[in-house]
């Protein structure tokens, strides 16, 4: 009953990490071509703006699957991921470095003209998919932080 007890309030603790996490990018870097793709290197800043500390090594159970893209509202492209081994200390952030995102040429081309240097992000928007538990949540916000 203990183990059953501790498991149920895990998985309420990671849950609301989740569901109150925000994220910012930290960097674009990399950038190349690929055939008919665009390829760069994205740096995500998390931040566990929770009083729990998310220390996930889950062997599965709980991923960073997808990272979706869009400048100006239009979607360029996105990262598929398998980071199952997190740790964000309670009120604290981490940096997951070198996400590899693939973007069709046209569409990154129509959007990069937009940016106004290397660290202007203001016009980039993700959204995060991270399974977790059995649930799928999409975390979407504005890169405003």
């Amino acid at each position: 009953l203990a183990t059953t007890l501790f498991a149920f309030k895990k998985k309420n603790d990671y849950t609301k990490v989740i569901e109150q996490m925000d994220f910012k990018v930290e960097g674009l870097s990399n950038i190349r071509l690929n055939g008919t793709n665009v390829l760069f290197d994205l740096a995500v800043r998390f931040y566990n703006r929770t009083d729990i500390d998310f220390e996930v090594f889950t062997a599965g159970l709980i991923k960073l699957r997808k990272i979706k893209v869009w400048m100006n509202g239009a979607y360029v492209g996105e990262a598929n991921s398998n980071i199952t081994e997190i740790q964000i200390p309670a009120y604290s952030s981490i940096v997951v470095n070198k996400i590899l995102v693939s973007s069709p040429l046209l569409q990154m081309l129509s959007q990069i003209t937009t940016f106004e240097n290397e660290t202007d992000f203001k016009n980039i928007k993700l959204e995060v998919i991270v399974e977790a538990l059995g649930e799928t949540y999409v975390l979407e916000q504005p890169l405003q932080l």
